[in-house]
This record gives C-alpha cells, sequence and structure tokens, in this order.
C-alpha cells in the first residue's frame, strides 16, 4: 500500500486494513474508538490521496489491491 500511496499516514493505513477485511464503518469506529463521522473523514482523505472520485469505491479499489 506505501508504493501506491507513500504519503498515507499509520492510522490511515490501520482504517485501509480495516476496509481490506470489510468493516462497516460503524464496526471501525467501534474498533479504533472514534465517531462514525470520523471514519468517513478518514476515507474521504484516503480516498483523494489515491486519486480517487467519491463515486470510486474505496472498498473495491482496497480489495483488488
Amino acid at each position: 500500500m506505501l508504493e501506491i500511496a507513500p504519503g498515507l499516514t499509520p492510522t490511515e493505513l490501520k482504517h485501509c486494513a480495516l476496509i481490506k477485511l470489510n468493516f462497516d464503518s460503524k464496526e471501525m469506529a467501534q474498533i479504533l474508538g472514534i465517531s462514525q463521522n470520523s471514519v468517513h473523514m478518514s476515507r474521504s482523505r484516503i480516498r483523494k490521496k489515491l486519486n480517487l472520485n467519491r463515486e470510486d469505491s474505496l472498498s473495491n479499489y482496497i480489495a483488488g489491491i
């Protein structure tokens, strides 16, 4: 993942790992101890760093890596 987007932070990499494991936003929020809104914001930042549009599925993209 770091080869594709070297600008990802360790926290964003954790989020990517949870997305790869098919956790939904609610489950991710509980595991990470943050709000669902924070999960959505993080997903948005990851999408931006990966140059994906809002319409593109982050889950599908990460699953394909």
